[in-house]
């Protein structure tokens, strides 16, 4: 068995106390961990001093710090880690805030992506990944993939010697808010590929374009998107509103088709014979026409409050009725009607 306290121990102590990176040879697994070989003499790197995703071999040279030397007892740790640490936080003083460098996808979460440039690795947040929305890292970029990123920001050492350095994918990229080839007005086919309670979206030259659900129909006020789209359903819209600054994009789809109030040429007085839509507290909706709703109020069902009372009771959604036009309000999209006003009023004495 070697006799290793008469060897020198010079060198081993002057890259302890500078911690710098030497070389080391790994030999067998030993325990919880590697035996290596630096700069001649035996060591132990740890299974928890590896680099993070990356597993010794035998043979293989690898570069680390001496973290612990106790030559007496031939006790000396080494650290994969801390070395990779140093070599990446040297790396990262290079780097400058604001270049465009490439970066290679080293893993995906939930809400970003870590990607290496050389020995430095950054996150990209979810929200830089593109310009358009993101739900899912893995549908923008993959492991593996070298992508174009800017350096957002790095942060000083911490007390491990490490940095925080965030990227930007989108940001490395032509901004399309700077080169849309639409403008408002405009009737564009899309594919939708998101849908909210509130309305649908499609991108149209990579950015978001949204259809609030009253733009989606003359025949129904507010319906529901979930009911009557589904994502990947091709839309047509209208351009509405850009506002570049807020990148914010409004379209309608219903303003594709002829609006039926446009058309209507019903007049007050005019007796229309139609079925109840809708029953309310305040009174009945009654189908004018293919989009077009009016509305017989309580107080126009009857002259009298007895007879009123039983309407309200008798009338159900589907009954067919007779009413006459009181009238009508075109910028708002509103028909008044009465079925009291086909007869004469009673007469009062």
């Amino acid at each position: 068995m070697t006799d290793y306290t008469s060897l020198d121990y010079t060198q081993l102590f002057t890259a302890y106390d500078r911690q710098a990176i030497v070389k080391a040879v790994v030999g067998e697994v030993s325990g919880r961990g590697h035996q290596v070989f630096v700069l001649g003499f035996p060591a132990f790197l740890p299974v928890t001093q590896e680099v993070p995703g990356e597993s010794a071999e035998t043979g293989q040279e690898v570069e680390v710090c001496i973290i612990k030397m106790m030559p007496e007892t031939n006790n000396i740790v080494v650290s994969a880690r801390v070395a990779a640490e140093k070599k990446a936080s040297a790396a990262a003083e290079k780097l400058e805030v604001g270049a465009i460098v490439t970066a290679r996808i080293k893993s995906l979460t939930q809400y970003g992506a870590f990607a290496s440039i050389g020995n430095v690795d950054g996150l990209i947040h979810i929200t830089e990944l593109s310009y358009q929305r993101v739900s899912d890292p893995s549908k923008v970029v993959s492991v593996g993939q070298e992508i174009p990123v800017k350096i957002l920001s790095i942060s000083e050492e911490d007390g491990k010697g490490r940095r925080k350095i965030e990227l930007s994918h989108k940001q490395a990229l032509p901004d399309p808010w700077e080169s849309l080839t639409f403008k408002v007005g405009d009737v564009l086919d899309c594919t939708i590929d998101r849908i909210t309670d509130y309305g649908v979206f499609c991108t149209i030259d990579g950015v978001p374009v949204m259809v609030h659900r009253s733009e989606l129909s003359w025949a129904q006020k507010s319906p529901d998107p979930k009911e009557h789209y589904s994502v990947g359903d091709p839309i047509r819209v209208k351009i509405q509103s850009i506002d570049v600054h807020k990148k914010k994009i409004a379209a309608s789809v219903r303003e594709t088709t002829e609006n039926p109030w446009d058309t209507l040429t019903l007049e007050p007085g005019d007796v229309v014979e139609t079925v109840i839509t809708n029953k309310t507290n305040f009174g009945f909706f009654i189908t004018v026409a293919e989009g077009i709703e009016g509305l017989i109020h309580n107080n126009e069902l009857a002259w009298t409050n007895i007879e009123k009372k039983a309407m309200m009771e008798s009338l159900s959604v589907g009954d067919t009725v007779k009413a006459v036009l009181l009238e009508i309000d075109k910028g708002n999209h509103r028909l008044s009607f009465s079925i009291k006003h086909l007869t004469q009023p009673p007469f009062h004495a």
